[in-house]
């Protein structure tokens, strides 16, 4: 314990104000990078969709007109907007786009035609333009008019969804049919085709009605037909079963086999989009821009030093320039080592980061390989911290006797005249180049969302590099800080006379190091 506590006044005293001075020099280096990168990463903005109007009154018009208007568009945000699709409520209403990519600050238009031929009283359509602006993906676009006619019938809306009790055991169809309230062929499937067939199935088939001027149905309507891997327009269209069924005729021709079909297999419940039953696409893609907005310069920073200060890099680094020490080397060899290794876990992990090393994201995603490992690697730790022990107990016993010290004296004497700087180097950069591999599994809670933002969100991929440099900056700080207290701290006679007189100690707390990560590795593996 005194040995210790002089070794810390001998560092603190002798060697601290060159630590001091070195460490001012690296800090004055990287504080400008630092500042770059917190400024960067807020100012980096996605696409933005800007309309110049949302809604579009034509006035009175005469039935028979046809009425247009243009949309003027806009990109407001830094990154390039892409408009996947452009969407119209029924077959009634055309929407034409001049462009599909604008560039920030580049204009475009959406040319929006209605055919009023067969319509009377005051109509309402939408236009719904699907694009990769984060904050508002869908914008609907509404246009309205009051139609003049010799007479005019409407029909009531239905309920949003109509079913009845049926017993448990009889199949039951139930189908989606989606709809535009002021569509000829939607009201005529809704009020004529599906009456007959609900009269003749009763009880076997239920329908649910979802008008599409609710953005809420037409979400449900996008989500259905991606499932699907069917994407039509207009309206009408019904899914039933794994079935999609778009348009008058197909309906009309196709429905009643398949509903006869459905109820042969045992019926069907309601449809259900793919990212309902499993976890992905859009639903994961917004999921994962909520869980990235959440993050700030200071989560990154925090995240990335708490990560760097890991048990294995710590330990891998530790018995690196112990080793170095042990063998006499020290100043400009301790320095070359420390940067080659440093950089190397630099380097690779923001290889990992940008997909470069995608081998290495399905090998840790292999739940299989991730045990083998972990148990391999566990198992290797408990031999460790057994043989520790065994040195401890010939420690105690006398039985572990001067001579043997000597005689490794002589092999590491041996050992350095053989080893050269390559030899250092080349073994920094391996340790540097596998530890990355087997760090990646103790990431934390920061690097991983980074990671799914650069494969998934295209337009956020500037905004999560510039985290995921800085993140990866702060993970090697504190291998940075250790080598420069290697480099400006203690001599290697020190550190040998301190393991000499605590070599005992030195095994326990060894063995207790590996036994606690063999019991880590091990809780990992099995879970």
């Amino acid at each position: 314990m005194r040995s210790s506590i002089r070794v810390f006044l001998y560092f603190l005293v002798f060697k601290g104000r060159f630590f001091m001075k070195g460490l001012k020099i690296w800090m004055v280096s990287i504080l400008p990078l630092i500042s770059i990168l917190i400024l960067g990463v807020g100012v980096v903005k996605g696409p933005h969709l800007e309309v110049s109007e949302e809604a579009w009154d034509f006035g009175r018009v005469e039935e028979g007109e046809e009425c247009e208007h243009i949309f003027k568009i806009k990109n407001t945000g830094g990154a390039s907007l892409v408009i996947e699709r452009v969407r119209t409520s029924c077959g009634c209403t055309g929407a034409l786009l001049s462009k599909d990519h604008l560039l920030p600050g580049e204009t475009g238009e959406i040319k929006v035609t209605f055919y009023t031929e067969g319509y009377s009283g005051r109509i309402s359509k939408h236009v719904y333009v699907i694009s990769n602006d984060r904050k508002a993906p869908t914008k609907s676009l509404t246009i309205t008019l009051e139609v003049s006619a010799k007479s005019s019938t409407t029909t009531p809306d239905s309920p949003s969804i109509q079913s009845q009790s049926i017993p448990v055991s009889a199949p039951v169809v139930r189908i989606y049919y989606f709809y535009s309230q002021n569509c000829r062929d939607c009201q005529y499937i809704k009020e004529k085709y599906l009456p007959k067939l609900i009269d003749k199935y009763q009880e076997a088939l239920e329908v649910g009605y979802l008008n599409l001027d609710d953005p809420e149905a037409y979400q449900l309507m996008l989500r259905l037909e991606k499932s699907y891997g069917r994407i039509k327009n207009p309206p009408p269209t019904i899914f039933i079963a794994d079935v999609l069924l778009d348009g008058r005729k197909e309906i009309e021709d196709r429905l009643e086999e398949t509903i006869e079909s459905t109820l042969g297999a045992g019926g069907s419940d309601w449809p259900k989009p793919q990212d309902e039953q499993q976890p992905l696409d859009d639903k994961t893609k917004w999921m994962v821009i909520e869980r990235f907005r959440g993050l700030g310069p200071l989560a990154i920073i925090g995240g990335g030093l708490i990560d760097g200060i890991n048990p294995c890099a710590f330990t891998t680094l530790v018995c690196f320039v112990s080793y170095l020490f042990f063998v006499g080397r020290r100043g400009r060899t301790i320095l070359l080592v420390g940067s080659v290794f440093t950089l190397t876990v630099f380097a690779c992990y923001l290889l990992i980061g940008i997909g470069l090393f995608e081998f290495i994201k399905k090998i840790t995603g292999s739940l299989l390989l991730s045990r083998i490992v972990s148990i391999l690697v566990a198992s290797g730790a408990l031999l460790l911290g057994l043989l520790s022990l065994w040195d401890y107990y010939l420690i105690k016993s006398g039985r572990l006797a001067r001579g043997c010290s000597m005689r490794i004296g002589k092999v590491m004497e041996m050992i350095k005249r053989g080893s050269t700087m390559r030899h250092y180097l080349w073994g920094a950069f391996l340790l540097g180049f596998l530890l990355s591999f087997l760090e990646f599994f103790c990431t934390g809670q920061v690097y991983l969302p980074i990671i799914a933002v650069l494969r998934y969100v295209p337009d956020l991929r500037i905004h999560a590099l510039l985290y995921l440099i800085l993140y990866n900056f702060m993970f090697v700080l504190p291998l940075v800080l250790v080598f420069i207290l290697a480099y400006y701290g203690i001599s290697s006679e020190v550190v040998t006379r301190l393991i000499q007189r605590s070599s005992g100690k030195v095994r326990i707390l060894t063995a207790i190091l590996f036994f606690g990560l063999a019991g880590v590795l091990i809780t990992f593996g099995l879970t």
